[in-house]
């Protein structure tokens, strides 16, 4: 049996702070109450986790990041318990950025590549953390922008997505699509459906990114289709 908390027991947020070892500890502050909160292990467990005492390690995945400028990723950690156990420690987690220049990470552990250059991110359960290393380079010129040619009838849904090393790039087309088709200008997919007939067209998608842009070729055909044109 857990004995009653004394009214004079304050426990307190946590502060990240960073010892001139560069480890991490968690520091304690003002505020006043007792935890309540006990998350519950994939062996259905009690998992005592707030100061990270049920603990031996922190598993993160990815395990390391490389990325590039402008990438977004999520980090995933899991604690790793004595007896074999995992638990879902993500209410728990402190999270901090070597070099925010490289790599900012929020307290949920999403985080974004701002620059090139190298990185650690640490995340910790009380006294137990866990090291993720970075690497973030500039983003290259784009180089393939491929398409497969459409050939459908008219009121056929069309999902054609290209095949690209584009990353973070703005898609634009020409000639103007056939009503009822659109080409979308984050990722370069081409859907919808065509509403009316349509000879052989040959299209010209442009990726454009900060580094420099590329194009790719499509032909599209719509062909009569008594059920779904528009008349």
């Amino acid at each position: 049996m857990r004995p009653a908390a004394s009214s004079s027991v304050a426990v307190a947020p946590r502060r990240l702070s960073r010892l001139l070892t560069g480890a991490l500890v968690v520091a304690v502050v003002g505020g006043a109450g007792c935890p309540a909160e006990v998350p519950v292990g994939e062996n259905g467990g009690d998992a005592p986790v707030e100061n990270g005492d049920d603990l031996v390690a922190l598993e993160a995945t990815p395990e390391a990041l490389d990325l590039v400028v402008g990438d977004t990723v999520v980090l995933q950690v899991i604690g790793r318990q004595r007896d074999g156990g995992r638990v879902d420690v993500s209410n728990r987690l402190l999270f901090e950025s070597s070099d925010e220049n490289v790599l900012r990470v929020d307290d949920t552990g999403s985080a974004v590549a701002t620059g090139p250059g190298e990185a650690r991110v640490l995340a910790a359960v009380g006294k137990v953390t866990t090291d993720i290393p970075v690497r973030v380079t500039r983003p290259t010129p784009p180089r393939r922008l491929v398409y497969a040619d459409v050939d459908v009838a008219a009121g056929e849904d069309v999902d054609v997505v290209p095949d690209t090393d584009a990353r973070h790039a703005e898609f634009s087309i020409a000639p103007a699509l056939p009503d009822g088709l659109f080409l979308d200008e984050t990722s370069g997919a081409l859907g919808g459906a065509a509403t009316r007939v349509v000879a052989t067209t040959t299209y010209v998608v442009t990726a454009t990114t900060d580094a420099g842009s590329v194009t790719g070729s499509f032909s599209l055909q719509v062909v009569c289709d008594p059920d779904g044109a528009v008349p």
